[in-house]
């Protein structure tokens, strides 16, 4: 417990922004308190509690904190509770065939539960952004029958359907630190754990950031720009488009039908584009925030070439795609 952050105060004086996704500033007196008490797991809720972030400490060989800490993605986080709950309930419920059970992210998260879904035999599916969609998808799929197990997106929201149909940051604190507690347990740490995961089930290299678009409406010139006529981008940074999904005009390629799988609304501020080399990129205009977000992700059979392929597209995507300037937009950080 860091006691400068114990009481409620609307003012957050001990961080620059409320939120633990925004980096080490926010972070820092917790790692300081963490590092003075050789504390080995930090958690960190945002104001409301409906979210989590994770970090970890490497301790030395005597137990004492080093200062040196690995802090978790939400996709990562997303991963490693999915694991954990996946590895129970099949210890509890042999009797319940794989085939029946059902995770969901959203859209813009790793992929990298989908692939773990196959692996280990049990479904998965994608929603739209925001756990009204998780949330409501999940319902209507326990009432097909369905056993749900859990639910994620990549900005640390995780939904435990047995305790609440929503993002809920208190029980992904508990779940996440009594699996925590399991891996010590067996002479391991979680990030050692999450290592195993990626080898396991691939290797994903994640990206994201966003531009400020304010108004809002300062983003519809770049996807108008995108889809004219059509005419989708051919390549980013040198990189073959193979794929076009628009949730703006129902466009989907991948799909024999050409038609999105997803809800789609004329207009709508979200396109992805798929890459030669399994690279994904979404480009997606924020429903609560004056943001114009991407998120890329890329699947390699080893980490070095995916973070290769991964920083190649996202070094083109401001230039190449966004072109801010001429949308009257910013770049994060400006």
């Amino acid at each position: 417990m860091v006691e400068a952050q114990a009481e409620p105060d609307p003012e957050f004086p001990t961080v620059v922004f409320p939120n633990p996704e925004e980096g080490e500033g926010t972070w820092q007196m917790a790692f300081d308190t963490a590092t003075q008490n050789n504390v080995q797991l930090v958690l960190a809720n945002d104001p409301d509690a409906d979210r989590l972030a994770a970090a970890e400490q490497t301790l030395d060989n005597e137990g004492k904190g080093t200062g040196q800490f690995t802090t978790f993605s939400g996709n990562d986080i997303g991963l490693l509770l999915a694991d954990w709950i996946w590895t129970n309930f099949r210890q509890r419920n042999p009797q319940v065939p794989a085939g029946n059970c059902l995770m969901l992210a959203s859209a813009v998260s790793s992929a990298a539960l989908g692939a773990m879904a196959a692996a280990e035999g049990f479904k998965f599916e994608q929603t739209l952004t925001g756990f009204k969609w998780l949330g409501n998808i999940a319902k209507e799929r326990q009432k097909q029958g369905l056993t749900v197990l859990f639910a994620f997106e990549e900005a640390i929201g995780f939904m435990f359907p047995d305790n609440n149909m929503d993002k809920d940051g208190v029980t992904a604190a508990a779940v996440f630190a009594e699996m925590a507690a399991a891996h010590y347990r067996r002479g391991t740490t979680v990030a050692q754990h999450l290592r195993e995961l990626y080898h396991r089930y691939g290797q994903f290299v994640f990206r994201a950031s966003y531009y400020i678009a304010d108004p809002p409406s300062r983003s519809q010139p770049v996807f108008d720009r995108l889809r004219k006529d059509g005419k989708y981008p051919q390549s980013v940074g040198g990189v073959k488009v193979v794929g076009v999904r628009d949730l703006g005009t129902g466009l989907d390629t991948t799909q024999p039908d050409q038609k999105a799988v997803l809800p789609w609304v004329p207009g709508d501020m979200m396109l992805t584009l798929y890459f030669e080399g399994n690279g994904v990129l979404t480009l997606r205009a924020s429903a609560t925030e004056p943001k114009l977000k991407y998120y890329l992700e890329v699947k390699g059979s080893d980490r070095e070439s995916a973070g290769k392929l991964a920083s190649r597209l996202e070094a083109a995507i401001t230039e190449e795609l966004v072109q801010p300037e001429a949308a009257g937009i910013k770049m994060r950080g400006q």
